[in-house]
């Protein structure tokens, strides 16, 4: 070989695998992916079937995500040794990404078997690898942690070169793959968090028309969705001054039949007296909020970057709860840089007064290239590990005290599959409600009565 991959043209009827990491924007851009090969007569596969094709949408956000894209190539190298392995996603980053960052997201390679080089076209847009360089005796292996490697504006243009020339299937016949359907309405960031990679890796803030939006929701809508969620990187700076979030969200409201609308996570600030109007008198929107709250003390919310105080969000929180059935969930990061245990304890006193459902709990990972690699009073794995623990148990108790009140009402279910013989799916406010019954339930808004507490949700009976 000449050093280049070769591209390989493969049967129309060939199976693709696709892996998603890390946020919801990524699966929101997987699933349209997934519709968009199945148009081309690409046939879906689970990752432990045979396939051609394999792309792994990655996550570079935080080290552990980097380890799981390392041990799932891994993994899938034994399983599909004749497949085609293309990274995409965060892990492929941006020209715009920073030398200093690059040189600090570090990968280490597979062993044998040997694969072929990445293509002429590089690495994601960049005319050298961006990973440290390694000695020339090591710089074959280095680059072959997959077949290629390609930013997500490449990805379609590549596949298509793999698969040669076929001829688009027509809509009807590609069928969803999930009940809620995940519409991308805006990518990019300039928040640039003191911790946070994401800004270097997906560019700076942009967002599609509410036109193109909306049309994209009326298309979920006649595939038989029953709702839809709205995902970002930053709902709150959505749009512009005429066309913001509220505004594509009563435009939705208008447009649209669709039975559920459900916003992703928000910045805390995102919303406001006017949203919650909003939420109060249209039944149509999810009464959920998922809150990057990252933090409950002050200082460490300063030191991060973040532009609220943990009072002014209690304040907040205690306005929402005029929306009938309000459930809050948040992320919230342990072992930033100089969190002492009154930090620490500052943040579990806000999972107690938010009364939050539950809790996204993230360690503290060290990004090369931002501010907080840079902070003193570095916190160890050990105090990160422990802190974690203790907060995922207060987030346990804090949320079954909230589970409590739901327990005998009836509340309406989106059905979404069926494991261990039950059904299993989520309330509007983002219940986990598991299910007894022979018929087929898929998909199906179906009314139960919560009947107790069982495996973290409820165990339900249909009405």
């Amino acid at each position: 070989m000449d050093g280049r991959a070769k591209l390989v043209v493969i049967s129309i009827y060939m199976k693709l695998c696709l892996i998603t990491f890390g946020c919801k924007l990524n699966q929101a851009e997987s699933l349209a992916w997934q519709e968009k090969f199945g148009y081309r007569g690409i046939r879906p596969v689970n990752e432990k079937q045979k396939s051609d094709l394999v792309i792994i949408n990655a996550c570079a956000v935080t080290a552990k995500a980097e380890r799981e894209l390392r041990q799932k190539i891994n993994q899938l190298r034994r399983l599909n040794t004749q497949a085609k392995i293309i990274v995409t996603g965060c892990y492929s980053a941006k020209n715009e990404a920073p030398r200093s960052l690059l040189r600090g997201i570090k990968r280490n390679p597979p062993k044998p078997p040997a694969l072929p080089s990445p293509p002429a076209g590089g690495f994601g847009g960049f005319s050298t690898p961006p990973f440290p360089q390694q000695p020339a005796e090591h710089s074959a292996t280095e680059n072959k942690l997959a077949d290629y490697s390609v930013s997500r504006n490449k990805l379609t243009g590549l596949i298509l070169k793999l698969i040669g020339k076929t001829k688009k299937m027509p809509s009807s016949s590609v069928q969803p793959s999930r009940t809620r359907a995940l519409v991308k309405i805006q990518d990019g960031c300039d928040n640039f968090c003191a911790y946070c990679i994401v800004p270097f890796l997906r560019g700076r803030l942009k967002s599609k028309s509410v036109k193109s939006i909306i049309k994209e929701i009326q298309g979920r809508e006649k595939q038989g969705y029953q709702e839809v969620v709205l995902v970002g990187t930053d709902l709150k700076k959505f749009g512009n001054t005429k066309r913001n979030l509220l505004c594509l969200l009563k435009q939705t409201l208008r447009q649209t039949s669709i039975p559920r609308i459900r916003l992703s996570s928000l910045w805390p600030t995102a919303i406001n007296q006017s949203l919650i109007n909003l939420f109060r008198n249209n039944p149509r929107l999810c009464p959920h909020f998922h809150l990057s709250m990252q933090s409950g003390s002050d200082k460490i919310l300063k030191l991060m970057g973040r532009h609220y105080t943990v009072k002014e969000i209690l304040r907040l929180v205690k306005k929402m709860r005029a929306i009938p059935s309000l459930s809050l969930t948040a992320d919230l990061i342990v072992g930033f840089p100089g969190e002492t245990d009154k930090d620490f304890k500052q943040t579990i006193k806000f999972v107690q007064a938010a009364k939050l459902l539950k809790i996204h709990i993230f360690k503290y990972s060290l990004r090369p290239g931002t501010r907080a690699a840079k902070m003193a009073n570095q916190i160890s794995e050990a105090t990160k590990k422990q802190r974690s623990q203790w907060l995922e148990e207060v987030g346990r108790k804090a949320s079954e005290l909230v589970k409590q009140k739901y327990l005998n009402k009836i509340i309406q279910v989106l059905v979404e599959n069926k494991k261990d013989r039950l059904w299993t799916g989520l309330t509007n406010n983002y219940l986990r409600v598991y299910l007894k019954s022979q018929r087929k339930l898929r998909n199906q808004l179906a009314l139960a009565r919560l009947i107790r507490l069982w495996r973290g949700g409820f165990y339900g009976k249909i009405i």
